[in-house]
Protein backbone atom coordinates (compact mmCIF):
# COMPACT_ATOMS: atom_id res chain seq x y z
CA UNK A 1 0.00 0.00 0.00
CA UNK A 2 1.06 3.44 -1.01
CA UNK A 3 0.36 6.39 2.23
CA UNK A 4 0.50 9.22 3.50
CA UNK A 5 1.73 10.22 7.09
CA UNK A 6 0.64 13.40 8.96
CA UNK A 7 3.75 14.27 10.50
CA UNK A 8 4.57 16.64 12.80
CA UNK A 9 8.19 15.53 13.16
CA UNK A 10 7.54 13.91 16.63
CA UNK A 11 7.86 10.15 18.34
CA UNK A 12 5.06 8.93 17.89
CA UNK A 13 4.29 10.33 13.83
CA UNK A 14 7.90 8.84 12.98
CA UNK A 15 6.66 5.24 14.90
CA UNK A 16 3.89 5.49 13.02
CA UNK A 17 5.70 5.61 10.06
CA UNK A 18 8.23 2.96 10.77
CA UNK A 19 5.11 0.76 11.72
CA UNK A 20 3.97 0.64 8.14
CA UNK A 21 7.10 0.50 6.67
CA UNK A 22 8.02 -2.10 8.51
CA UNK A 23 4.53 -3.79 7.29
CA UNK A 24 5.90 -3.82 3.50
CA UNK A 25 4.14 0.04 2.64
CA UNK A 26 4.86 2.17 0.91
CA UNK A 27 5.39 6.09 2.31
CA UNK A 28 4.67 8.68 -0.53
CA UNK A 29 3.87 11.58 0.89
CA UNK A 30 4.36 13.59 4.46
CA UNK A 31 1.70 15.94 5.44
CA UNK A 32 3.10 18.77 7.73
CA UNK A 33 0.52 21.34 9.63
CA UNK A 34 2.18 25.04 9.18
CA UNK A 35 1.64 28.26 9.36
CA UNK A 36 0.65 30.42 6.98
CA UNK A 37 3.13 32.93 5.68
CA UNK A 38 5.69 31.52 7.92
CA UNK A 39 7.80 28.81 7.86
CA UNK A 40 7.16 26.61 10.73
CA UNK A 41 4.79 23.81 11.71
CA UNK A 42 1.83 24.36 13.93
CA UNK A 43 2.57 22.51 17.65
CA UNK A 44 6.06 21.38 17.09
CA UNK A 45 7.55 24.59 15.95
CA UNK A 46 10.11 23.13 13.44
CA UNK A 47 11.36 24.62 10.28
CA UNK A 48 10.17 23.88 6.65
CA UNK A 49 13.45 22.82 5.94
CA UNK A 50 13.84 19.66 8.76
CA UNK A 51 10.40 18.77 6.92
CA UNK A 52 12.10 18.72 3.77
CA UNK A 53 15.39 17.02 5.39
CA UNK A 54 13.25 13.80 6.56
CA UNK A 55 11.42 13.82 2.95
CA UNK A 56 14.62 13.35 1.52
CA UNK A 57 15.73 10.57 4.25
CA UNK A 58 12.43 8.64 3.31
CA UNK A 59 12.18 9.18 -0.06
CA UNK A 60 8.86 10.64 -0.66
CA UNK A 61 7.14 14.24 -1.28
CA UNK A 62 6.31 16.37 1.56
CA UNK A 63 3.01 18.81 1.36
CA UNK A 64 2.96 21.54 3.43
CA UNK A 65 -0.84 23.44 4.94
CA UNK A 66 0.04 26.56 4.88
CA UNK A 67 -3.03 27.61 7.32
CA UNK A 68 -4.19 29.78 9.32
CA UNK A 69 -6.63 28.53 12.67
CA UNK A 70 -9.86 29.08 10.62
CA UNK A 71 -9.23 27.17 7.04
CA UNK A 72 -6.97 24.55 9.24
CA UNK A 73 -9.23 21.44 8.47
CA UNK A 74 -10.10 22.87 4.91
CA UNK A 75 -5.94 22.86 3.89
CA UNK A 76 -5.21 19.84 5.79
CA UNK A 77 -7.90 18.30 3.18
CA UNK A 78 -6.44 19.97 0.59
CA UNK A 79 -3.10 18.37 1.56
CA UNK A 80 -4.86 14.91 1.76
CA UNK A 81 -6.05 15.05 -1.82
CA UNK A 82 -2.25 15.86 -2.95
CA UNK A 83 -1.38 12.95 -1.25
CA UNK A 84 -3.88 10.80 -2.85
CA UNK A 85 -3.27 12.13 -6.35
CA UNK A 86 0.32 11.07 -6.07
CA UNK A 87 -0.82 7.87 -4.88
CA UNK A 88 -2.19 7.55 -1.52
CA UNK A 89 -4.60 4.97 -0.29
CA UNK A 90 -4.35 6.01 3.43
CA UNK A 91 -3.40 8.69 5.53
CA UNK A 92 -1.69 7.40 8.57
CA UNK A 93 -1.78 9.17 12.40
CA UNK A 94 0.66 8.92 15.39
CA UNK A 95 -2.70 9.76 17.78
CA UNK A 96 -3.05 6.97 20.12
CA UNK A 97 -6.44 7.37 22.19
CA UNK A 98 -7.82 10.55 22.23
CA UNK A 99 -11.18 10.07 20.90
CA UNK A 100 -11.74 13.42 19.66
CA UNK A 101 -8.17 13.21 17.81
CA UNK A 102 -9.23 9.81 16.11
CA UNK A 103 -12.75 11.31 15.13
CA UNK A 104 -11.03 14.27 13.39
CA UNK A 105 -8.72 12.22 11.22
CA UNK A 106 -10.95 9.87 9.93
CA UNK A 107 -13.76 12.49 9.14
CA UNK A 108 -10.94 14.24 7.28
CA UNK A 109 -9.64 11.65 5.32
CA UNK A 110 -13.42 10.44 5.21
CA UNK A 111 -14.18 13.61 2.83
CA UNK A 112 -11.34 12.77 0.39
CA UNK A 113 -11.14 9.29 0.13
CA UNK A 114 -8.67 7.41 1.92
CA UNK A 115 -8.62 4.90 4.70
CA UNK A 116 -7.37 6.51 7.72
CA UNK A 117 -4.85 4.28 9.80
CA UNK A 118 -3.63 4.82 13.46
CA UNK A 119 -0.61 2.11 13.77
CA UNK A 120 -0.19 3.28 17.75
CA UNK A 121 -3.76 3.64 18.88
CA UNK A 122 -4.73 1.84 22.04
CA UNK A 123 -1.32 0.88 22.68
CA UNK A 124 -0.31 1.27 26.39
CA UNK A 125 2.18 4.39 26.92
CA UNK A 126 5.26 2.35 28.55
CA UNK A 127 5.34 0.02 25.09
CA UNK A 128 5.41 2.91 22.79
CA UNK A 129 8.23 4.04 24.87
CA UNK A 130 10.20 0.68 24.77
CA UNK A 131 9.34 0.50 21.22
CA UNK A 132 11.31 4.00 20.84
CA UNK A 133 13.95 3.13 22.67
CA UNK A 134 14.38 -0.35 20.65
CA UNK A 135 15.01 1.77 17.75
CA UNK A 136 17.62 4.13 16.33
CA UNK A 137 15.78 7.29 17.00
CA UNK A 138 16.51 9.60 18.99
CA UNK A 139 14.14 12.05 20.35
CA UNK A 140 14.56 15.60 22.00
CA UNK A 141 11.77 17.55 23.68
CA UNK A 142 11.37 20.61 21.91
CA UNK A 143 8.60 22.23 23.62
CA UNK A 144 6.31 21.71 27.06
CA UNK A 145 3.19 23.01 28.11
CA UNK A 146 4.51 25.54 31.13
CA UNK A 147 1.73 24.91 32.84
CA UNK A 148 2.61 20.71 33.55
CA UNK A 149 6.01 20.49 32.90
CA UNK A 150 9.66 23.01 33.72
CA UNK A 151 11.25 24.30 31.03
CA UNK A 152 14.27 22.53 32.02
CA UNK A 153 12.74 19.43 30.20
CA UNK A 154 13.77 21.34 27.01
CA UNK A 155 16.36 19.76 25.11
CA UNK A 156 16.42 16.80 27.27
CA UNK A 157 16.63 13.41 24.78
CA UNK A 158 13.65 10.67 25.63
CA UNK A 159 15.91 8.36 27.52
CA UNK A 160 14.83 6.07 30.30
CA UNK A 161 16.14 8.66 32.86
CA UNK A 162 14.22 11.66 31.38
CA UNK A 163 11.27 8.87 31.42
CA UNK A 164 11.91 8.09 34.97
CA UNK A 165 11.56 12.24 35.68
CA UNK A 166 8.75 12.37 33.78
CA UNK A 167 6.65 9.57 35.38
CA UNK A 168 7.55 11.78 39.02
CA UNK A 169 5.43 14.58 36.83
CA UNK A 170 2.18 12.79 36.54
CA UNK A 171 1.46 13.69 33.38
CA UNK A 172 0.85 11.46 29.96
CA UNK A 173 3.94 9.45 29.62
CA UNK A 174 3.69 10.16 25.31
CA UNK A 175 2.74 13.63 26.20
CA UNK A 176 -0.52 12.81 24.60
CA UNK A 177 -2.20 15.94 25.77
CA UNK A 178 0.29 18.27 24.55
CA UNK A 179 2.64 18.16 28.25
CA UNK A 180 5.49 18.23 25.88
CA UNK A 181 6.54 17.98 22.08
CA UNK A 182 9.63 16.13 20.48
CA UNK A 183 11.30 16.52 17.52
CA UNK A 184 13.49 13.48 15.91
CA UNK A 185 17.22 14.10 15.33
CA UNK A 186 17.73 13.59 11.21
CA UNK A 187 20.77 11.44 11.94
CA UNK A 188 18.38 8.83 13.66
CA UNK A 189 16.02 8.41 11.33
CA UNK A 190 18.48 7.97 8.33
CA UNK A 191 20.44 5.33 11.07
CA UNK A 192 16.97 3.68 12.09
CA UNK A 193 15.96 3.31 8.00
CA UNK A 194 18.92 2.20 7.03
CA UNK A 195 18.88 -1.04 8.97
CA UNK A 196 15.23 -1.80 7.65
CA UNK A 197 14.03 -4.13 5.86
CA UNK A 198 12.77 -1.88 2.57
CA UNK A 199 13.88 0.41 0.17
CA UNK A 200 14.94 3.05 2.61
CA UNK A 201 17.93 0.46 3.48
CA UNK A 202 19.31 0.29 0.10
CA UNK A 203 21.45 2.41 -2.45
CA UNK A 204 20.16 2.25 -5.74
CA UNK A 205 22.13 3.71 -8.53
CA UNK A 206 21.27 2.03 -11.58
CA UNK A 207 18.37 4.12 -12.81
CA UNK A 208 20.15 3.71 -16.29
CA UNK A 209 18.76 -0.10 -16.66
CA UNK A 210 15.67 0.56 -15.28
CA UNK A 211 14.14 3.73 -12.69
CA UNK A 212 14.11 2.37 -8.72
CA UNK A 213 11.86 3.01 -6.88
CA UNK A 214 9.17 3.91 -9.19
CA UNK A 215 7.25 7.23 -9.27
CA UNK A 216 4.53 7.04 -6.25
CA UNK A 217 1.22 5.97 -7.97
CA UNK A 218 2.04 3.87 -10.51
CA UNK A 219 1.92 0.67 -8.19
CA UNK A 220 -1.44 1.76 -6.92
CA UNK A 221 -2.58 2.19 -10.63
CA UNK A 222 -1.27 -1.24 -11.64
CA UNK A 223 -2.90 -3.12 -8.74
CA UNK A 224 -6.14 -1.60 -9.44
CA UNK A 225 -6.21 -2.28 -12.90
CA UNK A 226 -5.19 -6.03 -12.51
CA UNK A 227 -8.11 -6.09 -9.34
CA UNK A 228 -10.75 -4.26 -10.67
CA UNK A 229 -10.07 -3.78 -14.67
CA UNK A 230 -8.04 -6.65 -16.09
CA UNK A 231 -10.60 -6.84 -19.28
CA UNK A 232 -9.50 -7.43 -23.24
CA UNK A 233 -9.56 -4.17 -24.81
CA UNK A 234 -10.42 -3.83 -28.93
CA UNK A 235 -12.30 -7.89 -28.24
CA UNK A 236 -14.18 -7.14 -25.66
CA UNK A 237 -17.75 -5.87 -26.60
CA UNK A 238 -19.11 -4.80 -23.30
CA UNK A 239 -19.19 -1.35 -21.81
CA UNK A 240 -16.27 -2.00 -19.26
CA UNK A 241 -14.09 -3.12 -21.72
CA UNK A 242 -14.64 0.54 -23.61
CA UNK A 243 -14.42 2.28 -20.66
CA UNK A 244 -10.59 0.40 -20.81
CA UNK A 245 -9.99 1.60 -24.13
CA UNK A 246 -10.76 5.09 -23.47
CA UNK A 247 -8.19 4.98 -20.62
CA UNK A 248 -5.45 3.76 -22.79
CA UNK A 249 -6.53 6.74 -25.60
CA UNK A 250 -6.32 9.08 -22.62
CA UNK A 251 -2.59 7.32 -21.68
CA UNK A 252 -1.61 7.93 -25.04
CA UNK A 253 -2.93 11.70 -25.20
CA UNK A 254 -0.78 12.04 -22.25
CA UNK A 255 2.09 10.57 -23.28
CA UNK A 256 2.18 13.36 -26.58
CA UNK A 257 0.98 16.33 -24.59
CA UNK A 258 4.32 15.42 -21.54
CA UNK A 259 6.94 15.66 -24.88
CA UNK A 260 5.34 18.69 -26.74
CA UNK A 261 3.99 16.06 -29.30
CA UNK A 262 2.79 17.36 -32.56
CA UNK A 263 -1.05 16.27 -33.58
CA UNK A 264 0.20 14.34 -36.83
CA UNK A 265 1.80 11.80 -34.72
CA UNK A 266 0.80 8.56 -33.40
CA UNK A 267 1.64 6.74 -29.87
CA UNK A 268 2.63 3.37 -30.46
CA UNK A 269 2.87 0.87 -27.84
CA UNK A 270 4.97 -2.27 -27.75
CA UNK A 271 6.57 -4.98 -25.60
CA UNK A 272 9.90 -2.76 -25.21
CA UNK A 273 12.15 -0.33 -26.86
CA UNK A 274 14.11 -2.55 -28.43
CA UNK A 275 10.69 -4.15 -29.91
CA UNK A 276 10.13 -0.38 -31.07
CA UNK A 277 13.50 0.26 -32.60
CA UNK A 278 13.21 -2.97 -34.58
CA UNK A 279 9.55 -2.35 -35.79
CA UNK A 280 10.62 0.80 -37.38
CA UNK A 281 14.12 0.08 -38.89
CA UNK A 282 12.78 -3.29 -40.00
CA UNK A 283 9.76 -1.84 -41.46
CA UNK A 284 11.26 0.94 -43.00
CA UNK A 285 14.80 0.21 -44.84
CA UNK A 286 15.00 -2.39 -47.92
CA UNK A 287 17.57 -4.13 -49.43
CA UNK A 288 19.99 -1.54 -51.20
CA UNK A 289 18.63 1.17 -48.84
CA UNK A 290 21.22 3.32 -46.51
CA UNK A 291 20.72 4.20 -42.67
CA UNK A 292 23.40 6.84 -41.13
CA UNK A 293 23.99 6.24 -37.69
CA UNK A 294 26.41 7.04 -34.83
CA UNK A 295 29.28 5.43 -33.10
CA UNK A 296 27.92 5.09 -29.42
CA UNK A 297 24.83 3.26 -29.80
CA UNK A 298 23.32 0.24 -27.71
CA UNK A 299 23.73 -2.82 -28.32
CA UNK A 300 19.69 -2.50 -29.02
CA UNK A 301 20.13 -1.17 -32.14
CA UNK A 302 23.82 -1.86 -33.06
CA UNK A 303 22.89 -5.94 -33.45
CA UNK A 304 19.55 -4.68 -35.39
CA UNK A 305 22.43 -2.88 -37.28
CA UNK A 306 23.79 -6.45 -38.28
CA UNK A 307 20.54 -8.07 -39.24
CA UNK A 308 19.73 -5.00 -41.42
CA UNK A 309 23.15 -5.96 -43.03
CA UNK A 310 23.10 -8.93 -43.78
CA UNK A 311 19.74 -7.99 -45.65
CA UNK A 312 21.18 -6.26 -48.10
CA UNK A 313 21.05 -2.86 -45.66
CA UNK A 314 24.11 -0.23 -45.94
CA UNK A 315 24.23 1.18 -42.48
CA UNK A 316 27.27 4.01 -42.57
CA UNK A 317 28.40 4.70 -38.69
CA UNK A 318 30.22 8.15 -38.63
CA UNK A 319 31.16 10.37 -35.29
CA UNK A 320 28.79 13.35 -34.19
CA UNK A 321 31.03 15.45 -36.39
CA UNK A 322 31.03 13.97 -39.20
CA UNK A 323 27.25 13.61 -39.50
CA UNK A 324 25.92 16.62 -41.07
CA UNK A 325 28.94 16.53 -43.69
CA UNK A 326 27.75 12.87 -44.80
CA UNK A 327 24.75 13.97 -44.80
CA UNK A 328 25.29 16.93 -46.96
CA UNK A 329 27.37 14.92 -49.54
CA UNK A 330 24.96 11.64 -49.67
CA UNK A 331 21.52 13.18 -49.41
CA UNK A 332 20.26 11.70 -52.21
CA UNK A 333 20.92 8.23 -51.59
CA UNK A 334 20.16 8.06 -47.47
CA UNK A 335 17.05 6.43 -46.65
CA UNK A 336 17.14 7.45 -42.88
CA UNK A 337 19.05 8.72 -40.02
CA UNK A 338 18.75 6.77 -36.56
CA UNK A 339 20.49 8.56 -33.42
CA UNK A 340 20.81 7.27 -29.65
CA UNK A 341 20.47 10.55 -28.37
CA UNK A 342 21.62 10.29 -24.73
CA UNK A 343 24.44 7.78 -24.30
CA UNK A 344 23.74 5.20 -21.46
CA UNK A 345 26.86 4.96 -19.95
CA UNK A 346 28.49 8.90 -19.57
CA UNK A 347 25.37 10.50 -20.49
CA UNK A 348 26.32 12.95 -22.63
CA UNK A 349 24.05 14.16 -25.65
CA UNK A 350 24.87 12.92 -29.05
CA UNK A 351 23.05 16.13 -30.29
CA UNK A 352 21.36 18.94 -28.24
CA UNK A 353 18.25 20.02 -29.49
CA UNK A 354 19.42 22.73 -31.47
CA UNK A 355 21.90 20.28 -33.28
CA UNK A 356 18.80 17.82 -33.94
CA UNK A 357 16.66 20.63 -35.52
CA UNK A 358 19.14 21.47 -38.20
CA UNK A 359 19.53 18.16 -39.00
CA UNK A 360 15.70 17.53 -38.66
CA UNK A 361 15.27 20.99 -42.07
CA UNK A 362 17.90 19.22 -43.96
CA UNK A 363 16.23 15.66 -43.61
CA UNK A 364 12.97 16.88 -44.80
CA UNK A 365 14.67 18.82 -47.53
CA UNK A 366 15.99 15.57 -48.67
CA UNK A 367 13.54 13.37 -48.29
CA UNK A 368 14.96 11.60 -45.45
CA UNK A 369 13.81 9.90 -41.62
CA UNK A 370 15.36 11.02 -38.98
CA UNK A 371 15.19 8.59 -35.91
CA UNK A 372 15.52 9.52 -32.32
CA UNK A 373 16.37 6.98 -29.53
CA UNK A 374 15.27 9.01 -26.12
CA UNK A 375 15.29 6.35 -24.21
CA UNK A 376 18.48 7.20 -21.68
CA UNK A 377 17.01 11.59 -22.72
CA UNK A 378 13.47 11.84 -20.54
CA UNK A 379 13.93 13.19 -17.59
CA UNK A 380 17.69 13.85 -18.11
CA UNK A 381 16.63 17.00 -20.34
CA UNK A 382 13.97 18.30 -21.82
CA UNK A 383 12.13 16.21 -24.98
CA UNK A 384 10.08 19.22 -27.21
CA UNK A 385 9.50 16.85 -30.35
CA UNK A 386 7.65 19.45 -31.58
CA UNK A 387 10.94 21.72 -31.73
CA UNK A 388 13.58 18.54 -32.66
CA UNK A 389 11.32 18.41 -35.55
CA UNK A 390 12.18 14.75 -36.36
CA UNK A 391 9.92 11.85 -37.71
CA UNK A 392 9.86 9.39 -34.55
CA UNK A 393 11.38 8.82 -31.41
CA UNK A 394 11.59 5.96 -29.05
CA UNK A 395 11.87 5.61 -25.47
CA UNK A 396 11.37 2.96 -22.35
CA UNK A 397 8.88 4.10 -19.67
CA UNK A 398 10.25 2.08 -17.02
CA UNK A 399 13.72 4.56 -17.05
CA UNK A 400 12.75 8.31 -17.35
CA UNK A 401 9.00 8.28 -16.45
CA UNK A 402 10.01 6.14 -13.78
CA UNK A 403 7.11 3.52 -14.55
CA UNK A 404 7.06 -0.57 -14.87
CA UNK A 405 8.95 -2.45 -17.10
CA UNK A 406 7.13 -4.16 -19.90
CA UNK A 407 6.06 -1.27 -22.35
CA UNK A 408 7.76 0.37 -25.20
CA UNK A 409 6.83 3.57 -26.60
CA UNK A 410 7.33 5.20 -30.16
CA UNK A 411 6.09 8.56 -31.43
CA UNK A 412 5.92 8.72 -34.85
CA UNK A 413 4.74 11.11 -37.80
CA UNK A 414 2.01 9.56 -39.82
CA UNK A 415 3.84 10.00 -42.86
CA UNK A 416 6.28 7.05 -41.36
CA UNK A 417 3.73 5.38 -39.91
CA UNK A 418 1.61 5.18 -43.29
CA UNK A 419 5.41 4.13 -44.67
CA UNK A 420 6.27 1.48 -42.19
CA UNK A 421 5.25 -2.26 -43.02
CA UNK A 422 4.41 -4.12 -39.79
CA UNK A 423 7.18 -7.07 -38.90
CA UNK A 424 5.32 -8.93 -36.59
CA UNK A 425 2.22 -10.58 -37.41
CA UNK A 426 -0.95 -11.67 -35.79
CA UNK A 427 -4.90 -10.78 -34.31
CA UNK A 428 -5.19 -7.49 -32.31
CA UNK A 429 -9.05 -7.21 -32.41
CA UNK A 430 -9.77 -5.28 -35.64
CA UNK A 431 -10.39 -6.22 -39.18
CA UNK A 432 -10.84 -9.81 -37.68
CA UNK A 433 -12.49 -11.28 -40.88
CA UNK A 434 -9.22 -10.58 -42.56
CA UNK A 435 -5.98 -12.33 -42.74
CA UNK A 436 -4.03 -9.37 -43.69
CA UNK A 437 -3.20 -7.26 -40.97
CA UNK A 438 -4.67 -3.33 -40.56
CA UNK A 439 -3.73 -0.43 -42.26
CA UNK A 440 -4.73 1.73 -39.97
CA UNK A 441 -2.69 2.81 -36.97
CA UNK A 442 -2.18 1.60 -34.07
CA UNK A 443 -3.71 -1.47 -35.37
CA UNK A 444 -0.86 -1.80 -37.59
CA UNK A 445 1.84 -2.38 -35.38
CA UNK A 446 0.12 -3.54 -31.75
CA UNK A 447 -0.17 -7.08 -32.11
CA UNK A 448 -1.08 -9.79 -29.62
CA UNK A 449 -2.67 -8.21 -26.23
CA UNK A 450 -1.16 -5.16 -24.68
CA UNK A 451 0.83 -4.79 -21.37
CA UNK A 452 -2.84 -3.09 -20.20
CA UNK A 453 -1.79 -2.26 -16.09
CA UNK A 454 2.06 -0.99 -17.20
CA UNK A 455 0.47 1.15 -19.70
CA UNK A 456 -1.85 2.65 -17.85
CA UNK A 457 1.00 3.06 -14.86
CA UNK A 458 2.52 5.44 -17.55
CA UNK A 459 -0.02 7.97 -16.69
CA UNK A 460 -0.02 7.95 -13.28
CA UNK A 461 3.94 8.39 -13.30
CA UNK A 462 3.84 11.61 -15.66
CA UNK A 463 1.08 13.07 -13.24
CA UNK A 464 3.74 12.52 -10.62
CA UNK A 465 6.48 14.17 -12.81
CA UNK A 466 3.97 17.38 -13.42
CA UNK A 467 3.02 17.91 -9.93
CA UNK A 468 6.82 17.58 -9.11
CA UNK A 469 7.83 19.44 -12.44
CA UNK A 470 10.15 17.81 -14.84
CA UNK A 471 13.10 21.15 -14.36
CA UNK A 472 12.85 20.13 -10.55
CA UNK A 473 13.63 16.18 -11.44
CA UNK A 474 16.43 17.17 -14.13
CA UNK A 475 17.83 19.30 -11.88
CA UNK A 476 18.16 17.17 -9.24
CA UNK A 477 19.59 14.07 -10.99
CA UNK A 478 22.09 16.35 -12.46
CA UNK A 479 23.57 17.95 -8.88
CA UNK A 480 23.46 14.62 -7.46
CA UNK A 481 25.55 13.09 -10.44
CA UNK A 482 28.53 16.57 -10.46
CA UNK A 483 28.35 15.88 -6.75
CA UNK A 484 29.16 12.57 -7.11
CA UNK A 485 31.97 12.46 -9.98
CA UNK A 486 33.59 15.54 -7.89
CA UNK A 487 33.83 12.99 -4.98
CA UNK A 488 35.00 10.22 -6.99
CA UNK A 489 37.70 12.37 -8.92
CA UNK A 490 39.42 12.96 -5.67
CA UNK A 491 40.20 9.08 -5.29
CA UNK A 492 43.49 8.69 -6.50
CA UNK A 493 44.19 7.00 -10.17
CA UNK A 494 41.13 7.11 -10.54
CA UNK A 495 39.33 7.97 -14.01
CA UNK A 496 35.89 9.52 -13.82
CA UNK A 497 33.52 9.90 -17.02
CA UNK A 498 29.91 11.55 -17.16
CA UNK A 499 27.39 13.97 -17.60
CA UNK A 500 24.16 14.82 -16.01
CA UNK A 501 23.03 12.21 -13.54
CA UNK A 502 25.47 9.44 -15.36
CA UNK A 503 28.76 8.75 -13.71
CA UNK A 504 31.71 5.47 -14.92
CA UNK A 505 34.38 4.76 -12.67
CA UNK A 506 37.68 3.04 -13.41
CA UNK A 507 40.25 2.76 -10.30
CA UNK A 508 43.83 1.80 -12.31
CA UNK A 509 45.08 -1.26 -9.94
CA UNK A 510 41.37 -2.32 -9.04
CA UNK A 511 39.37 -4.67 -10.11
CA UNK A 512 35.93 -3.28 -10.83
CA UNK A 513 34.18 -6.53 -10.74
CA UNK A 514 35.27 -7.07 -7.15
CA UNK A 515 34.51 -3.26 -6.47
CA UNK A 516 31.07 -3.70 -7.42
CA UNK A 517 30.51 -7.18 -5.36
CA UNK A 518 31.88 -5.16 -2.25
CA UNK A 519 29.85 -2.03 -2.73
CA UNK A 520 26.63 -4.34 -2.67
CA UNK A 521 27.36 -7.17 -0.25
CA UNK A 522 28.78 -4.78 2.21
CA UNK A 523 27.09 -2.01 2.03
CA UNK A 524 23.51 -2.60 -0.08
CA UNK A 525 24.89 0.02 -3.15
CA UNK A 526 22.95 -1.46 -6.04
CA UNK A 527 24.84 -0.52 -9.44
CA UNK A 528 26.38 -2.03 -12.80
CA UNK A 529 29.40 -3.06 -13.67
CA UNK A 530 30.78 -4.10 -17.00
CA UNK A 531 30.38 -3.05 -20.51
CA UNK A 532 26.37 -2.40 -19.87
CA UNK A 533 25.37 -3.16 -23.28
CA UNK A 534 27.18 -0.69 -25.20
CA UNK A 535 30.81 -1.80 -26.65
CA UNK A 536 30.64 0.86 -29.23
CA UNK A 537 31.16 3.38 -26.20
CA UNK A 538 33.63 1.77 -24.33
CA UNK A 539 35.70 1.54 -27.36
CA UNK A 540 34.94 5.13 -28.06
CA UNK A 541 35.97 6.30 -24.43
CA UNK A 542 38.75 3.92 -23.70
CA UNK A 543 37.50 1.60 -21.40
CA UNK A 544 36.95 -1.77 -23.43
CA UNK A 545 37.18 -4.59 -22.95
CA UNK A 546 37.02 -4.15 -19.40
CA UNK A 547 34.40 -1.45 -18.78
CA UNK A 548 33.59 0.13 -15.51
CA UNK A 549 31.18 0.52 -12.66
CA UNK A 550 28.37 3.54 -13.88
CA UNK A 551 26.50 4.87 -11.30
CA UNK A 552 23.43 6.79 -13.01
CA UNK A 553 20.93 8.46 -10.11
CA UNK A 554 17.52 8.92 -10.17
CA UNK A 555 15.25 11.23 -8.91
CA UNK A 556 15.16 9.20 -5.31
CA UNK A 557 18.88 9.32 -4.71
CA UNK A 558 19.56 11.94 -2.11
CA UNK A 559 22.85 13.44 -1.28
CA UNK A 560 23.45 11.21 1.85
CA UNK A 561 23.47 8.32 -0.32
CA UNK A 562 25.87 10.28 -2.74
CA UNK A 563 28.24 11.02 0.31
CA UNK A 564 28.28 7.50 1.42
CA UNK A 565 29.15 5.96 -1.99
CA UNK A 566 32.26 8.08 -2.03
CA UNK A 567 33.09 7.06 1.44
CA UNK A 568 32.30 3.44 0.94
CA UNK A 569 34.52 3.39 -2.08
CA UNK A 570 36.89 5.03 -0.10
CA UNK A 571 37.62 2.74 2.39
CA UNK A 572 37.06 -0.78 -0.05
CA UNK A 573 40.33 0.85 -2.26
CA UNK A 574 42.62 1.46 0.70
Amino acid sequence: MEFAASFSGGKDSILAIKKMIDRGNRLVALVVSTIESQDISWTHSLSKEYFEEVAEILKCEVIFTDSMINDYELCFENALRIAKNIGAQACIFGDIDIEQHLKWNKDRCDSVGLECIHPLMFIDRKSILEYLHATKFIARIKKVDNSKLAEAFIGRTLSPDTIKDLEKCNIDLCGENGEYHTVIELDSIEAEFSRSESILSEIYVDNASTCFPKAPGVSTEVMSVIDNQSYSINRGTYIKSYELQGKIIDVREKIKSFFNTPSDFECIFSPSATYSINQILMGLLEEGDILLTGDCNHNSSTRLFENLKSKGVKVVKKEKNEIERYLSENQEVIKGIFITQTNNITGENYFDQNEISKISEKCKIYNMYFILDIVQTVCEDLVDISRMGVDAVIFSPHIGLMSVEGVGVSLMSKSLSYHLKPVIFGGNGSNSDSDLMPNTVPDKFEVGTLNIPAILGIGKAIDYIDYVGIEKVIKKRHDLGNRLRTGLSKIENSVVLGHGSFCLLNVKGHDMSMLGFYLDSNYSIQTRVGIHCSHETHRCVGTFPHGGIRFSLGYFNTKREIDKIIEEINVLIQ
